[in-house]
């Protein structure tokens, strides 16, 4: 949508969407139950356009100096916002519960006993409306209209032809009366104020099952405003050809083979309208592709490792964690994000202006395997001085490269795709990416609970505790290798 109406409506529609179905959220109770809450959950999910079209703007308005900077910028604000929403959420789900002495008897306290989880959605919604009141009041439209390419063009208008024509596969079979004839049609197609011109020969013999011939009559094109070629003197008007063939276009062999003659020529209309589609032109591409994985792939990994981050945190020594207490958690998760905000912000950007995108991911992906394999070994560690320096300094580059790692790939992304496509690429990237990220938490804190269960007391080193860090390390790795085969024009944006 972002490439075709915008990206600003893009925006704005998006944000209506989630602003609305936040607040629908916040109705689940007992008696409208999970089905309400899966419901405005989805559709909230479904309206979730915004990141997609933001990273189109970032690209839109930034050129190679400059994106990776812009980019930052958008990552960090992600992050705050992954960091503050959950934390806000839990601060204000159930207040009356949670702070049942500032709730005095009456509607208030009773609409919120009904509805625990209103004032989060209410709070939520509030801010997400008045971002996207900002966004209709100050954001400016900054897609380039591009014109379509001659591909697509020349595909739009054979396909009227072939439409308008009678000459069908069925005609040429039956029992036709008319002499052979040479038909010239020329047609113009105008979008975006682009002009395509072509031409299309077709010879029909009579009584003759032999396949209808389709050539390019690049020689009989006109540019005046007859329509028709002169290279023949049987050219006629197409409306009066398909009059005068009705009989011959007539499908024989009654209703049932006319149903089955029309859906398989609107089946192979759909193949055809599907395989020249801007999606399906965008797969075709080796690189659309390996950055969408590569972006996929990375996601689980970095999604998972967070997810048994906690877990781990707060696991006892003798099953291999660090036995942490919900405070000492928080702190921990306070200052590793304060640490990656900031060195993110101060460092990224130079980086990849220094050392370029794909080497910085290289040695991104290697750091982030031998930081991830060597958590572990913090169990051991029995002075807490001596633990919390070495947590910070295994967690500090570790963080600090999944951000840079996650701001590569969404480079790559908008690299990968001219730039009449960038949000079409950028809503498949999350769109799949989604994918991944909603299987690796569950997939994550189950691996890691088998680890310090079954596989600990029954098989022992490297299935127990160590088991999860190694197999995200095997994924980061997996990560690391794609990369490698990605080209290297994805450093640069495309100029077209």
């Amino acid at each position: 949508m972002s490439d075709k109406k915008g990206r600003r409506p893009t925006v704005i529609i998006s944000g209506v969407g989630i602003t609305l179905f936040t607040l629908l959220f916040g109705f689940t109770n007992t008696t409208t139950g999970l089905p309400w809450a899966l419901v405005t959950r989805f559709c909230s999910g479904a309206f979730n356009g915004v990141v997609a079209a933001v990273k189109a703007i970032v690209s839109d308005i930034s050129d190679d100096t400059n994106q990776a900077k812009a980019m930052v910028v958008i990552s960090s604000a992600f992050s705050v916002g992954m960091t503050v929403g959950p934390a806000l959420g839990g601060a204000l789900a159930e207040p009356v519960r949670q702070y049942s002495d500032s709730f005095q008897e009456g509607a208030i306290r009773n609409f919120l006993e009904e509805f625990p989880y209103f004032l989060p959605s209410f709070v939520i919604s509030a801010l997400s409306g008045i971002a996207t009141m900002i966004a209709y009041c100050k954001l400016p439209e900054t897609r380039i209209k591009h014109k379509y390419t001659v591909l697509e063009e020349e595909h739009s208008a054979d396909s009227e032809l072939s439409s308008a024509s009678p000459l069908q596969s069925d005609g040429r079979h039956g029992d036709t009366q008319h002499a052979a004839k040479l038909v010239s049609v020329h047609y113009n197609v105008e979008r975006d104020n682009v002009q395509f011109s072509s031409g299309a020969k077709v010879e029909h013999d009579q009584g003759d099952n032999d396949d209808m011939e389709e050539t390019d009559n690049d020689s009989g094109i006109n540019n005046d405003d007859h329509g028709l070629s002169q290279g023949s003197d049987q050219s006629l008007d197409i409306s009066e050809l398909k009059d005068s063939e009705n009989v011959a276009t007539a499908p024989t062999g009654g209703l049932w083979t006319r149903v089955r003659k029309g859906s398989t020529s609107l089946r192979k209309s759909g193949v055809t309208a599907l395989k020249t589609s801007r999606m399906w032109t965008m797969l075709k591409s080796s690189e659309v592709r390996k950055v969408v994985c590569l972006y996929s792939i990375f996601s689980f990994a970095v999604i998972g490792s967070d997810e048994i981050y906690s877990l781990w945190l707060s696991t006892q020594p003798d099953k291999g964690g660090l036995g942490f207490s919900e405070r000492n958690i928080g702190i921990s998760l306070a200052v590793l994000s304060t640490i990656m905000l900031i060195s993110q912000l101060l460092f990224v950007s130079k980086l990849e202006q220094k050392i370029g995108s794909l080497e910085l991911f290289y040695i991104g992906c290697i750091i982030i395997i031998l930081a991830i394999t060597l958590f572990p070994a913090l169990a051991s560690v029995t002075n807490d001085i001596l633990l919390w320096t070495l947590l910070v300094a295994l967690q500090g580059p570790f963080r600090l490269f999944v951000g840079s790692c996650m701001v590569m790939c969404a480079l790559f992304i908008n690299n990968s795709v001219e730039r009449a496509n960038v949000g079409a690429v950028n809503g498949l990237a999350v769109s799949a990416t989604a994918l991944t990220r909603a299987a690796s938490p569950s997939i994550s804190g189950s691996l890691f609970a088998w680890s310090i269960g079954n596989g600990a007391a029954s098989i022992g080193f490297p299935l127990d505790e160590h088991f999860i860090f190694y197999l995200f390390g095997i994924v980061f790795f997996l990560s690391l290798c794609l990369c490698i085969t990605i080209p290297e024009h994805v450093k640069r944006k495309k100029i077209m």
